[in-house]
């Protein structure tokens, strides 16, 4: 074996590792394949990775992850169990511009991180504000139907009440 090679073989603690190379799960006792740590790894590299696919719409928007969780899995740990962390939902931050951090973070469905994306469209009418998709839901009409009056620039009334009933939005009917 190259000489170079066996000592570097002998400096590896860990499949992946070196010796005094950072490793998380010395910390924290879990393993990198944990789903919630794969989503603090994830976060982590769209926002601060060039090279990772996703970085385009985080990273380089500014989307940063902050200082209190960059480096320290159990913090980020700590805070998912304390507001809500459960197998099937995702971390989505409610203000879509805005940092992954405490006070910015949620855990949700897939519906409603669809409906907390910066390409949506939302319809305000009678103080209420959604989302087409929730529009429809709300209304059971079709968001195709609704798009399309949309892009034939009928009003928000005319867009969601065109058949006239209202009976949905703040009840009352």
């Amino acid at each position: 074996m190259d000489k170079d090679l066996e000592s570097m073989a002998i400096k590896r603690n860990q499949p992946g590792h070196w010796a005094g190379e950072k490793n998380p799960s010395y910390k924290h006792g879990e393993s990198h394949t944990s789903r919630l740590y794969g989503i603090w790894a994830s976060m982590k590299k769209r926002c601060h990775k060039s090279y990772d696919p996703s970085y385009a719409r985080y990273g380089a928007r500014g989307i940063r992850v902050c200082d209190e969780w960059i480096d320290d899995y159990i913090a980020f740990r700590d805070w998912a169990l304390a507001n809500g962390y459960k197998d099937g939902l995702t971390i989505d931050r409610i203000d879509v511009n805005g940092n992954y951090e405490p006070d910015n973070c949620r855990w949700a469905t897939n519906r409603e991180q669809c409906n907390n994306r910066r390409n949506n469209v939302r319809l305000e009418y009678n103080g209420e504000t959604h989302t087409m998709a929730e529009w429809s839901r709300i209304l059971n009409v079709p968001v195709a139907t609704i798009k399309a009056r949309k892009r034939k620039g009928w009003s928000t009334e005319e867009i969601l009440f065109h058949n006239g009933n209202k009976c949905h939005v703040n009840q009352n009917c």
